[in-house]
């Protein structure tokens, strides 16, 4: 692994410094990096697009069986996304029904809130009327 110093700091290529771990090492740094949204919307863009937002990708074969990372997770991708689209349709279902149950609820108690409000402005008039 090459370092450098530049401007009071030491500089080490990042796939060098990967390169240079042990297993147990690179696949902490891994799992750790894997969990970063500029990461995971990189490599979804990759899969998705063929290319990062600036225009870089990770190797790609063209085979009849996925040999790269990267064309296993195309892979994988494919075969789970009709599984992946149900999961996220049903959630959002949900988040919609409990959201409208809500409104439904807090609109029942501002209907009962204004029930009250009526009742005690006929309760006044009613007093009002008595005592004058």
């Amino acid at each position: 692994m090459k370092a450098t110093i530049k401007k009071g700091e030491i500089c080490v290529d990042a796939s060098d410094l990967i390169d240079s771990l042990d297993d147990d090492g690179r696949i902490t740094v891994i799992e750790i990096l894997a969990c970063h949204d500029q990461i995971i919307e990189g490599v979804a863009a990759q899969i998705v697009n063929g290319w990062t937002e600036s225009m870089n990708h990770g190797y790609t074969t063209y085979s009849p069986s996925p040999s790269t990372a990267l064309d296993k997770a195309k892979r994988y991708l494919a075969e789970s996304a009709s599984e992946v689209a149900k999961e996220q349709l049903a959630q959002l279902e949900s988040m919609a029904t409990d959201a409208n149950k809500r409104h439904s609820e807090e609109q029942a108690k501002r209907f009962e809130a204004e029930r009250q409000v009526g009742e005690l402005q006929r309760q006044l008039r009613q007093y009002t009327e008595r005592t004058i």
